[in-house]
């Protein structure tokens, strides 16, 4: 006995020993994917109240239990990626598609009738006399996963297609929105229209206060030395301080009267915003994962299907009727406003995007319980809703599968250099030696080359044109040469490489230096004969050990170019930069101008940064300078 009643450690190790079994049993099951939550509230049921009772009600397990949903409320904020739901500033739309079709405006409008669609049928239940709440019961169908989504794209290799793209803002936005939502229904549900309902701006508030403080402090050098020694002096700082801020943020909602899903919810937002993409932020993740779903989570998950009521789901025939019936609700809501879709995809992809957000799983389980607490649902509907989670998440990836074919393994980026000239053969061969990927396009009456380097191939380009340039697969290349003996045949590829196929990189060579404010004006590089020699010669002659770095490259080393339009690094100095690995930064452009970087070198937005990093580094790289954290 002690202060909280009755204590059994048999029944907590019972759920510790399942929370180590589970997925052990999971990852062996071949035929039937189960995803291990799955797993682990089965479990649950079989040790619980519905199954064997070998788990009593015990208040170490409940408080156990409910910091357990607390963390994975802090880590599915943790998980949000901002810049998808604001998309990246200056990037058009492919093909010339309209606003309407963008992933960000398919999603919300998505959303919207998705909304619409589940209070229309939670009328229905509440008029049927089968759920007490119908709005709150709308919020809890308009749920969706993230957790099962993201890894279903990411294993497909869709998560970066403009496809993926479209169902990860539209499974961020149900997330974040119904998270929103049913914190001020909770404030409005207790208390009614008062100006506690202010409460929810207040957090909010709270939270981009808290970002902008944190901000000028990383920016303030003394601050920013101090918390480097500090760091070095104590073991894992940053973690201490995630759990710090994730519990701050939770006590503030409690004592706002907000519902503490949404405070841990921005606890764990505010940590993805201030990451910044750094070295340390996949540490940091990784230890915030361990602690939670290896210790806290699995309890909350099993405790949820030892709480399951079997027989009040069974107890009349209306109730064992709500639960398939809720099933078929729950994929209505999401299928039939996936319809807007089809303005962009397929009929296949459009059923698939329904069906894969119509996965249900840990948010729909904790707005129920929050339902529960209030009363709003019963303990019948609580089953009811917990058993769609349970149908939805497991079958629903697998009917995505089946229904939207996998797309073929993406081709790698290649460059394309155009002409069968000795300087184009040259090129391709260094390129070759650097193991980048080359098509050598030879124009009409070009011999091919009597030996090809490895790594490259040729094609015969009979005209320039875009279904031409398509058919070798320029349109796919990363960068584009242009080393033709005519101005206006180089000028017409590159108008072709930057306005249809938008092809960033795109460089050509100048027979006529009066022609090189034209190639200036669609974006291309220009570069002259006697321009390329004096630069060569400046270079070797005012700084040999970079040039001669840049020109023969270093092992296993490459030079990443990337555009800086991450708002959080605007004015950061260089010093206080958390590089991936060795990465070095070699070179700014800022405007028509080149800046040689030294510690003190503040960042501008839309500087064009060149760093020297290894392949391994280069996404990291790109992530942390075009992450959009406000």
């Amino acid at each position: 006995m002690n202060g909280h009643g009755e204590t059994s450690f048999l029944s907590l190790l019972i759920v510790i020993l399942l929370a180590a079994a589970v997925p052990m049993i999971t990852t062996q099951m071949k035929r039937i994917r189960i995803p291990i939550v799955v797993g682990e509230i089965t479990a649950g049921i079989i040790v619980g109240k519905s199954g064997l009772n070998l788990v009593s009600d015990d208040p170490w397990l409940a408080l156990l239990s409910t910091l357990g949903f607390s963390y994975l409320m802090f880590l599915s904020g943790l998980e949000i990626d901002f810049s998808a739901l604001i998309g990246r500033r200056g990037q058009p739309l492919p093909n010339g598609r309209s606003r309407l079709r963008s992933p960000t405006t398919l999603a919300f409008i998505s959303f919207l009738f998705t909304l619409a669609a589940a209070l229309v049928l939670s009328t229905g239940l509440y008029k049927a006399d089968l759920v007490r709440d119908p709005i709150l019961m709308a919020l809890i169908l308009s749920t969706t996963s993230l957790g099962i989504v993201v890894p279903t794209l990411k294993e497909r290799r869709e998560l970066r297609t403009r496809y993926g793209q479209t169902l990860l803002v539209a499974a961020l936005l149900a997330d974040f929105a119904t998270m929103l939502l049913i914190s001020i229904y909770v404030i409005f549900h207790t208390n009614g229209l008062t100006p506690e309902m202010l409460a929810v701006l207040i957090l909010l508030g709270a939270f981009f206060t808290v970002y902008r403080i944190i901000l000028i402090a990383q920016r303030h050098s003394p601050l920013e030395e101090a918390y480097r020694r500090v760091s070095s002096a104590v073991s894992h700082l940053q973690a201490r301080g995630a759990f710090a801020m994730g519990l701050a943020f939770i006590a503030l909602a409690e004592q706002l009267g907000v519902e503490v899903i949404l405070g841990a919810f921005l606890g764990g937002a505010l940590i993805a915003l201030l990451s910044n993409g750094d070295e340390g932020e996949s540490s940091l993740r990784e230890q915030l994962d361990v602690m939670g779903y290896g210790f806290f989570i699995p309890i909350f998950f099993i405790m949820v299907g030892v709480q399951f009521d079997l027989r009040a789901l069974l107890s009349s025939s209306q109730t064992m009727l709500l639960a398939p019936l809720l099933i078929a609700m729950a994929y209505a809501i999401k299928l039939i406003p996936s319809l807007i879709f089809r303005l962009t995809y397929g009929w296949r992809q459009t059923l698939g995007a329904g069906l894969l957000l119509s996965s249900r799983l840990s948010l729909i389980i904790a707005a129920a319980a929050i339902g529960l607490d209030l009363g709003a649902i019963d303990p019948a509907v609580n089953s009811a809703i917990i058993l769609l989670a349970i149908v939805t998440c497991t079958i629903s990836p697998s009917l995505f599968n089946r229904i939207v074919p996998p797309q073929p393994p993406p081709r790698e980026q290649q460059i394309v250099v155009v002409g069968g000239n000795r300087e184009a053969l040259l090129l391709v061969k260094r390129l070759a030696e650097a193991d980048d990927p080359v098509i050598l396009a030879l124009p009409p009456g070009t011999s091919p080359p009597d030996q090809v380097p490895q790594g490259v191939t040729t094609a015969s380009l009979n005209e320039i044109s875009p279904a031409a340039l398509r058919a070798i697969g320029a349109h796919q290349a990363k960068t584009l040469v242009a080393l033709l003996e005519d101005d206006a045949a180089n000028l017409r590829l590159c108008q072709i490489a930057k306005t249809t196929f938008g092809i960033r990189n795109v460089v050509a060579r100048v027979l006529d230096s009066a022609n090189v404010e034209a190639y200036a004006a669609i974006g291309a590089h220009p570069v002259t004969t006697t321009d390329s020699e004096v630069t060569v010669l400046e270079n070797l002659a005012s700084h040999p050990n970079v040039f001669t770095l840049l020109a023969e490259g270093k092992a296993g080393q490459e030079v990443v170019e990337v555009e800086m339009t991450n708002p959080a690094l605007d004015g950061v100095p260089l010093h206080m930069l958390r590089l991936p690995g060795h990465a070095l930064i070699m070179v700014i452009q800022r405007g028509g101008r080149l800046i040689v970087p030294w510690r003190e070198t503040r960042l501008a937005l839309h500087d064009v940064v060149s760093v020297l990093a290894s392949p391994d580094e280069a996404d990291e790289i790109q992530a942390m300078f075009t992450r959009h954290t406000a």
